[in-house]
């Protein structure tokens, strides 16, 4: 039998939040895509072992999680302009905070994003995509090509940044 591939999927809260079900929504999707290949491993709050909610990213660049979810604050040290996303009342409707972020704001979003956080991980699948079904299986809805030419729709709307290590092949 062929060695299967460990996922280890982590996040900052039980496994009650809606992130945490959308981790195991994931996991679940991926083991029924591929059966005996993969073996999914969860660590649904990683502040259980003495990490801070903002070590996620350490986590994902150093290998000891494979895919793991983050709030945009997080990430302000490294992209300060995010920050502008959680100001108060920036928007004054659901609907034009969704325009601005699936617009020019989103797409500088994600393009600073790419420029400033670590080359070794990649977007690979986001918040919308979890509630409704997951990459690769949603279609037109989210991929990674679509993630790359509208990262607005695919990224910047959920306000957290999935992120998946790189495999060395």
């Amino acid at each position: 039998m062929e060695k299967r591939t460990q996922i280890r999927m982590g996040g900052y809260g039980p496994p009650t939040t809606g992130f945490s079900r959308a981790l195991k929504r994931i996991g679940d999707r991926l083991e029924a895509a591929f059966a005996d290949r993969v073996e999914i491993k969860y660590v649904w709050n990683i502040m259980d072992l003495g990490y801070q909610a903002q070590d996620i990213l350490w986590l994902v660049e150093h290998g000891l999680l494979t895919l793991g979810y983050q709030s945009s604050s997080y990430l302000t040290d490294r992209v300060p302009e995010l920050g502008v996303v959680d100001l108060p009342f920036l928007f004054g409707t659901t609907a034009g905070a969704r325009a601005a972020i699936d617009g020019a704001l989103g797409h500088m979003l994600a393009r600073k994003i790419e420029e400033r956080v670590d080359s070794g991980t990649s977007r690979t699948a986001c918040g919308r995509c979890a509630r409704r079904s997951t990459w690769p299986q949603c279609g037109s809805e989210c991929s990674p090509a679509r993630s790359r030419s509208e990262p607005s729709s695919c990224w910047a709307r959920c306000r957290c940044a999935w992120t998946s290590r790189k495999r060395s092949r």
